[in-house]
């Protein structure tokens, strides 16, 4: 299962405009979030939580008209997608406050497979073509096996943290 998957959308990574690559490193397109009053919302919140350096850059960003808000109300579709990705990251994040250890276990076995399956891969692969292909296998087997599981990790962690430290922010 990956994001594109769970928003509704099939495209390939050289038909998305989402993530780019660029000095070796990859940029995601926050931009049509930021121009939506919900999304605006949670991009503040999942950047606040996350890296919050990043989310104070964002919200000093916020007063330039071409991020102006346009619409304020989600679409039935992506209503609906957000519920799909919603119910994969809440149970996933119940499972991981309920043992974060084996969680986080589960999660690094999974990224070293990934990582030596990419490794063998690579090894193997020996015309341009086939490390293409290679790359573009890797992007869609990161976003669908680890993304998912990566992001309810993050999401119980700062959970977590907040109880323990009473909601106080932690310097």
């Amino acid at each position: 299962m990956t994001l594109a998957t769970l928003f509704g959308r099939h495209f390939t990574p050289q038909g998305q405009r989402e993530v780019v690559a660029a000095g070796e490193r990859l940029y995601v397109n926050i931009t049509p979030a930021l121009r939506h009053a919900q999304g605006r919302t949670v991009v503040r919140a999942i950047f606040d939580a996350i890296e919050p350096g990043t989310g104070q850059a964002i919200a000093s960003l916020l007063d330039d008209p071409r991020l102006a808000v346009n619409r304020s109300r989600l679409s039935p579709q992506a209503t609906a997608s957000l519920a799909r990705i919603a119910s994969v990251v809440a149970r996933r994040a119940a499972a991981a406050v309920r043992d974060p250890q084996a969680q986080r276990a589960d999660l690094q076995r999974r990224i070293d497979a990934f990582v030596a399956d990419v490794d063998a891969r690579s090894r193997a692969a020996r015309t341009i073509g086939e490390r293409l292909a290679l790359w573009q296998a890797s992007y869609e087997g990161f976003a669908g096996q680890l993304s998912l599981r990566l992001l309810p990790l993050a999401a119980a962690g700062k959970l977590l943290n907040s109880i323990e430290t009473g909601n106080q922010k932690v310097a």
